[in-house]
């Protein structure tokens, strides 16, 4: 009788132990998180006592506060990287607003019929650069809106991208040359968001008349579960070492390029490829040789 009674006490006596370690680290944990909530800390849980639920416990809340913590630190890279594009955009718009501004007073200033037309053209140029701004800030800003609602269909990207080449053929050929295309026999169909898909290829199309000189071609290869989409161009601009720094949004390969405009282009073509599931890169085949190189997974076909 008396050694039941031990054991029983010895039970009860590790029963009241273990409960008070439960009540220990119970404390600990509200307290850590009262302090992670009130203070926005963001060091992870420490327990004396790791094992069983308890260590399970800690696990799944350290997870927790390590993607709070990536998603703060994104969210804070992603402020500072609008502010700096807005700054940038700022001193690009306030360029060909300067430039208007001296070229009207010219303009009221002269009574030459020839230059007074000359002050006209160059105002108009003024004032388009100024319109393209304007469209690559606010694509940027609903490409990066959360608002943004994406319908990913089946889509032909062969008629997209053909679309895209016929709006810009003419300036193709004046600044390129004669472009090369090639495409499988039969129609590629992805899965897209239709206004994203014309916007990436219209931006990555601009991006070859922009800034190369020649040897413009366009290629789309597919196989079972993704198409492949390059846009090539010969170019006398120097490339960066690193390639994926023409879709930084403050990038600009030389000073030249602001004039340009924004630089906002390939950025968008990003920001927009990866919403829609796909990827994109920039990569340069032979040398004074630039292509972007977009991948989108393909769809057995249907309606577009």
């Amino acid at each position: 009788m008396k050694l039941i009674i031990v054991i029983l006490t010895l039970i009860c006596a590790i029963l009241i132990g273990a409960l008070i370690l439960y009540r220990r680290q119970v404390n600990s944990i509200c307290r850590q998180l009262r302090v992670h909530r009130l203070e926005d800390s963001s060091t992870e849980i420490f327990l004396d006592h790791i094992k069983g639920p308890f260590g399970k416990l800690q696990k799944e809340l350290n997870e927790g506060i390590k993607k709070e913590r990536d998603e703060n630190a994104a969210a804070e890279r992603l402020e500072t990287s609008r502010k700096q594009m807005i700054a940038n955009m700022a001193h690009d718009i306030r360029t060909p607003l300067t430039s208007v501004t001296g070229y009207f007073q010219l303009l009221n200033e002269t009574e030459d019929a020839a230059k007074r037309q000359e002050y006209v053209d160059i105002i108009h140029g003024r004032l388009d650069d100024l319109e393209t701004m304007l469209d690559d800030f606010f694509a940027y800003s609903a490409s990066v809106s959360d608002d943004k609602k994406f319908e990913i269909e089946t889509l032909n990207l062969t008629k997209f991208l053909s679309e895209s080449l016929f709006l810009y053929y003419d300036a193709i050929e004046a600044k390129l040359g004669s472009p090369k295309i090639e495409y499988p026999e039969d129609d590629v169909y992805v899965y897209a968001e239709a206004s994203s898909l014309k916007r990436v290829l219209q931006n990555v199309i601009k991006n070859a008349i922009t800034h190369g000189n020649s040897g413009f071609k366009v290629s789309i290869e597919r196989d079972e579960k993704s198409a492949t989409i390059s846009v090539e161009n010969m170019t006398e601009e120097k490339l960066p070492d690193n390639l994926d720094l023409v879709f930084d949004r403050t990038y600009r390969s030389d000073p030249a390029r602001s004039k340009l405009g924004t630089g906002l282009g390939l950025c968008i073509a990003k920001e927009l490829t990866e919403r829609m599931g796909g990827s994109i890169k920039a990569i340069s085949p032979k040398e004074n040789t630039f292509a972007i190189v977009i991948t989108l997974k393909t769809s057995a076909g249907g309606n577009t």
